[in-house]
């Protein structure tokens, strides 16, 4: 990205509401537009533009966004604000699993018995 269209998005201050994840671009400090929360929940970030333009062989373009941190040129850094936990948890696991630093690639997902803890047990 080129740094005068970085600096360009910084100009303008951007806050993300604690409460419910609205993202807004404000110039004055002032509460939440959508729930209303007042602007000490509010978080400054900076929400870079990482989408591109790529040129395929037959001449049509087709626009892309890279996960890739414009800042520190993380590759595959950034994540999307407001996912899910079943994303979020497959995104972790994706990252443990491909890490060189994890020698015993085991996880432990507990899930919720078919059977209900308040159901009376069957006795055979």
């Amino acid at each position: 990205m080129a740094k005068g269209r970085s600096q360009l998005q910084r100009a303008i201050p951007t806050f993300v509401c604690s409460e419910c994840l609205n993202i807004e671009r404000m110039t004055e400090e002032r509460g939440c537009g959508n729930c209303g929360s007042n602007f000490e929940k509010m978080v400054a970030i900076w929400l870079p533009d990482t989408n591109y333009t790529k040129k395929l062989k037959n001449g049509t373009e087709k626009r892309l966004g890279s996960h890739d941190c414009p800042s520190c040129d993380g590759h595959n850094s950034l994540t999307i604000l407001g996912s899910r936990a079943a994303s979020l948890t497959s995104v972790v696991i994706a990252q443990l699993f491909s890490s060189v630093f994890n020698e015993d690639k085991k996880l432990l997902a507990p899930t919720p018995s078919p059977r209900s803890a308040t159901s009376p047990s069957r006795s055979s």
